[in-house]
């Protein structure tokens, strides 16, 4: 009864473990051999011993990770009586923890619906209930702790910590408690008892492992542990295995207490380092470093632009190194930090390449159709938003791609949400009702019998029969083979690998909650939370569809199979470590401390960790290593080089690095190696307006081989994004007479002529969804602004801010219930939007209530339309056109027998005057508003503003209503051009500058920031305007369709364009491009268009 540790550098444990198995086997005796290993290493080390030794098998030798050791157990000294949960079960036990008590939480109240935080709880009682700490030891420890974040957190785990205990008391054992079983039993199990016993692949352990194998060494005849320890403490690294060492000594301590002898023996490699990746390997992490002085032909590292191209350079280099040295596609592993964001990359790029790889990261069962198709069911039946589209698209409905799709776009159209599925349809274009009545039910009548059984249910048991019932009932199990084979056909074998494991994984959860949850009847919406937090922990594990492909995972889970080579990617800085947990770091140490028992690592010993792993896996690499790193994000922000980086070229301070700005053209070379990725790769260099040799080369052999690639890439360089003149007879079909424009439309074409010929010429219908838009909000508010005014003409000035609250509220409720029924229907959203365009509406009148009080100016005429009576454009042959619109809303002000005017645009949001945009015609609308206004009434200009209709939300510390109230307003303030007469504007308000945008100087007049024009100004503004107009419309006569957005600095009319999808414009593609224009000052804006005005012979003409 003694335990041998086997102590080195990770490379060494593999032989030694081989050569203590065979010295064992070797022994004429009938006693067993385990070798216990971690559950993801069991496959590859039973390969490994099996190979090593050459054998075809062994009724002595056994390969077990811990939860196998526990089955053999439980098969040979009886099994507990108590049901084992796993982490569905878990889940569905923590999810029911939290309901019941989250108002008696003070840290993680209101958590429960963060998803996966039940998990986040189990994993943190797990390592709790390893260590042998009680909820008692943790509430009492929290007692005594002063207010704070760490007080309250473990108040709330202690809480829930018992709750889950109880909940599992004396009726069900987790994984912890599994072990403890396992560990009660192990002198019971004849296969352990008397057995030689090794720990192979285990570093950092837990408590529980250390009791387990303590437990197994002391009935066993001998047993080792290999460690991948650095033996000798003052070695220039071996800061990096202290975190191992203090795991050593606890399981050294464990030892002690079973009454365990052991000893330990060094292993150790004396041969020296020639190859420059060997001593990159032995190096790395050292302090101090060895330079490498040798000749280098085996150790690589290259910048790349960003990870996809990072990807697409392993997967060429991985190929070159196959095809050159004659080896496996599994004698390569790629190493990175962040499956998650280089999955996509690295899938995308060795497909290109042909190169097979298997990422083994496992993903949550509700990210597949079966459970996602089960959960909406469950929550449309339980009275949630259920997502109808959601439900439909999973294909486990009765429905037909057909009947799905027509379904969907009456949902959109007409506002058919999830729970209205189960209503009659009433209304449908003309000749459709009855089809999309028939569609409807296929869907509504399986789930309404689901309904009414789980309604008759009286157990929970009765519950689960019908969900399985309904599953059945729909061939779910059928349809599900049915999309594995389809899978299949489209080469997609990894899904359909993964698919084929969901079935199970829904019954056995439903198998779950029959067995932990009682015979109790669950509420639906209970029901619904439970099978949401089990699927979403329930594990579909990626299965390898080839036996050659190379192995794509993190240092941690590297394994100990040697590689020919190792591609070490992603090494830029501020790469994140792993999930703290419920405690942080400091936390973690805390507890440790006071509670005397291990918790965890603090922050430098998971940075530790993190580097001996890396150093483990280099070490596994025989022939070559090559560390890439990007330039950038996927996103395009930049990065700079990480650690691994800084210690390459620490101890290669020689090294060329390959990539860069411009790929050298050995890499071109490479990358040219698969017809596919040939192709991409020659697109990139040709967008980039050359070719490489290598590309050349490369195409050469594709036109010899008259292939289709060549006429995609020569397709693909021949496009322009543009449109061509259309010229006027077609346009004048296709528009009819100009002989009204609208100022809108005039702004259209000045941001993007080809815009304006889709919108006025080709006119797509947009499919808007069901419920208020901007255009039915837009409405609505000018509407009700416009009705409050008009009731108010008599007595604006006198009534209080709350009598117009009072009026606009009824006016809007008035609106609401007559023109926006059709476009509402009862949900809580659509009653939402109704209040807040209530309150928005509430604000308006507020707002112009304080605008116009005690002001010299009142509203002449609302919704003031012109048209007939609107400005004249002259176009080409003599023609005219006038300008048509509609003002919202005209002031007159009377004095010294003078008559001003102004105008008020109503927005919706923020608007504000750009000078820039007024001179190229983009803001045309305020300056030819006032000429309309001025051309119908006379008088003279006295400005022309935005009014926002909003009701902003002020960010602000104060609690002060007053000041909170002023701050509202002070936002709300008008923005315009004013006039440049300072008494003028002081008769527009008692205080302008709580109505304008304005400051006033010392001597009274307007801060020269200010936009104010003078009389003459506003007439060279309302010329200009009209001049552009003028233009604009013989443009659009003439049949111009140019695509040409405008851009600026605060500008671009690609951002919302609705039609960017049918032009598009992309500034990667040659003949894409978009029209600047430059930032103009107000008084430059002017000064311009003076100028222009003032030239002579044209010489000075308006650049257009």
């Amino acid at each position: 009864m003694s335990v041998t540790f086997y102590t080195g550098r990770k490379a060494l444990l593999r032989p030694r473990l081989l050569q203590e198995i065979e010295k064992v086997l070797n022994i004429r005796d009938d006693k067993n051999v385990i070798v216990i290993v971690p559950e993801q290493l069991t496959l590859e080390t039973e390969m490994l011993t099996l190979e090593g030794l050459k054998l075809s098998g062994s009724f002595r030798l056994s390969v077990l990770s811990p939860k196998r050791l526990a089955s053999l157990i439980f098969d040979e000294a009886g099994k507990p009586q108590r049901v084992l949960v796993d982490e569905r079960g878990r889940a569905m036990l923590m999810g029911k923890t939290l309901r019941n008590l989250n108002k008696k939480l003070k840290w993680y109240q209101g958590a429960k619906e963060k998803r996966g935080f039940e998990m986040r709880i189990v994993e943190e009682i797990m390592r709790l209930k390893q260590a042998g700490v009680t909820p008692d030891a943790l509430f009492s420890m929290s007692e005594e702790k002063e207010d704070g974040a760490l007080k309250w957190k473990m108040h709330d785990v202690a809480l829930l910590f018992k709750a889950y205990e109880a909940e599992i008391e004396g009726k069900f054992q987790d994984g912890e408690d599994e072990m403890e079983e396992a560990i009660r039993r192990m002198a019971d199990a004849p296969s352990i008892r008397n057995a030689r016993i090794f720990a192979f692949g285990f570093d950092l352990t837990t408590p529980i492992w250390n009791r387990l194998f303590a437990a197994a060494a002391s009935v066993s005849i001998e047993a080792g542990v290999f460690l991948p320890l650095e033996n000798d403490g003052m070695a220039r690294d071996f800061t990096l295995y202290q975190p191992l060492q203090a795991s050593y000594e606890r399981i050294l301590k464990r030892l002690r207490e079973k009454g365990v002898s052991y000893k330990r023996e060094y292993l150790s490699d004396t041969s020296p380092m020639k190859s420059a990746h060997s001593h990159f390997a032995r190096e790395v992490y050292c302090s101090p470093a060895t330079v490498f002085d040798g000749k280098n032909t085996s150790f690589q590292m290259a910048l790349l632009l960003n990870p996809l191209e990072e990807a697409r350079f392993a997967a060429a280099l991985i190929r070159r190194l196959v095809s050159k040295n004659n080896w496996k596609y599994s004698d390569v592993a790629v190493l990175i930090n962040d499956a998650s964001a280089y999955s996509d990359a690295l899938e995308s790029a060795f497909e290109a390449y042909e190169v097979p790889v298997f990422l083994p990261e496992s993903r949550p069962a509700d990210r597949h159709p079966l459970p996602r198709f089960l959960l909406e069911t469950m929550k449309i039946l339980s009275g949630a938003d259920g997502d109808l589209a959601a439900l439909v698209t999973t294909g486990y409905t009765d429905l037909t791609d057909d009947e799905a799709e027509r379904l969907l776009t009456y949902a959109a159209r007409f506002g058919l949400t999830a729970r209205g599925i189960f209503k009659p349809i009433k209304r449908a274009p003309e000749g459709e009702i009855e089809t999309i009545e028939e569609i409807r039910r296929k869907i509504a009548e399986p789930m309404l019998k689901l309904d009414e059984a789980l309604s008759r249910a009286d157990t929970l048991t009765e519950q689960l029969a019908s969900v399985f019932l309904y599953l059945n009932e729909l061939n779910c199990a059928r349809k599900g083979e049915l999309s594995r084979s389809r899978l299949i056909d489209l080469g997609e074998r990894l899904l359909a690998a993964e698919d084929a494991q969901v079935w199970n994984r829904v019954v056995g959860t439903l198998d779950q909650m029959n067995e932990l949850m009682g015979e109790k009847k669950l509420s639906k919406a209970m029901f619904t939370d439970l099978l949401a937090r089990a699927f979403l922990n329930a594990e579909i594990k990626p299965l390898p569809q080839s036996q050659d492909a190379v192995n794509a995972l993190s240092a941690a889970r590297m394994g100990f199979k040697p590689v020919k080579a190792l591609i070490v990617m992603g090494q830029s800085a501020g790469g994140a470590m792993g999930d703290e947990g419920l405690f942080d770091a400091n936390e973690t140490g805390e507890l440790s401390e006071k509670l005397d028992v291990f918790l965890g690592h603090d922050a430098l010993s998971r940075v530790r960790t993190e580097r001996m792993y890396v150093k483990d896996a280099l070490s596994l690499a025989e022939d070559y290593i090559c560390i890439t790193y990007p330039m950038s994000a996927l996103d395009g922000s930049s990065l700079a080089p990480g650690v691994l980086v800084s210690e390459a070229s620490r101890i290669f301070p020689n090294l060329r690095l390959r990539g860069g700005v411009t790929d050298d053209e050995a890499i071109l070379s490479m990358k040219y190696a698969a017809p596919v990725a040939a192709e991409q790769t020659a697109s990139v260099e040709l967008s980039a307006g050359g070719l490489s040799l290598p590309g050349k080369a490369a195409l050469a052999s594709v036109s010899k081989a008259g292939g289709s690639a060549l006429d995609r890439i020569r397709r693909a360089l021949t496009h322009k994004t543009e449109s061509e003149n259309i010229g006027t007879g077609l346009s004048r079909q296709v528009y009819g007479a100009l002989d009204k424009v609208s100022v809108t439309r005039l702004e259209v074409y000045a941001g993007c002529p080809f815009k304006h010929f889709v919108k006025y010429a080709l006119r797509p219908e947009k499919d808007e969804p069901f419920g208020l838009n901007a255009r039915d909000e837009g409405s609505f508010l000018h509407e009700a602004v416009c009705a409050f005014l008009s009731e108010s003409k008599v007595d604006l000035n006198d009534i209080s801010s709350e009598e117009a609250a009072r009026r606009m509220n009824r006016i809007s409720d008035n609106i609401i219930e007559s023109a926006l029924k059709d476009a509402m229907d009862d949900t809580s959203v659509a009653k939402a939007s109704a209040k807040k365009l209530r309150r928005v509406a509430t604000r308006a009148a507020k707002t112009l209530t304080e605008q116009l009080r005690n002001g010299a100016f009142t509203p002449m005429e609302l919704e003031m339309e012109f048209g007939e009576v609107g400005p004249v454009l002259r176009l080409n042959d003599g023609a005219k056109s006038r300008i048509a619109g509609r003002i919202d809303r005209v002031d007159q002000m009377h004095v010294a027998n003078e008559s001003y005017l102004r105008v008020i645009d109503y927005k919706r949001g923020s608007k504000k005057p750009d000078a820039g945009e007024m001179y190229y015609g983009l803001q045309l609308q305020l300056i030819l508003y006032l000429a309309s206004a001025l051309k119908k009434y006379g008088g003279k200009s006295a400005g022309a503003f935005y009014f926002r209709v909003d009701d902003p939300i002020i960010a602000t510390d104060s609690r002060d209503e007053d000041e909170i109230e002023r701050m509202r307003l002070d936002r709300m303030r008008m923005e315009g051009i004013l006039p440049s007469d300072p008494d003028l504007i002081r008769l527009m308000a008692d205080e302008p500058e709580r109505v304008f945008k304005i400051r006033f100087l010392k001597d009274g007049t307007p801060d020269s920031r200010a936009l104010t024009a003078s009389d003459e100004e506003f007439e060279l503004l309302m010329e200009h305007a009209m001049m552009v107009a003028s233009h604009i419309a013989v443009d659009i006569e003439k049949g111009e369709t140019r695509i040409e957005p405008v851009q600026s600095e605060k500008t671009d009319a690609c951002a919302y364009c609705e039609y960017k999808g049918i032009c598009m414009l992309d500034k990667y593609i040659p003949g894409s491009r978009a029209k600047r224009i430059k930032k103009l000052t107000f008084r430059g804006m002017c000064e311009r268009i003076r100028l222009n005005k003032n030239a002579e012979n044209g010489e000075s003409e308006q650049q257009m």
